[in-house]
């Protein structure tokens, strides 16, 4: 049976200008069956 996950990841980066934000779909269980899918990513600018 292969599982899936969704995961969301989250990054300000060194600049601190922003935030980036990513959906990834995983799936699988090992090595042989292991896989994943951008399902959304996004930039948002931090306010001056």
């Amino acid at each position: 049976m292969t599982e899936s996950g969704l995961f969301v990841g989250l990054m300000s980066g060194t600049s601190l200008d922003g935030i980036d934000a990513v959906l990834v779909r995983i799936e699988g269980t090992t090595e042989e069956d292991f896989s994943w899918k951008l399902e959304a990513f996004t930039t948002t600018a931090y306010d001056s």
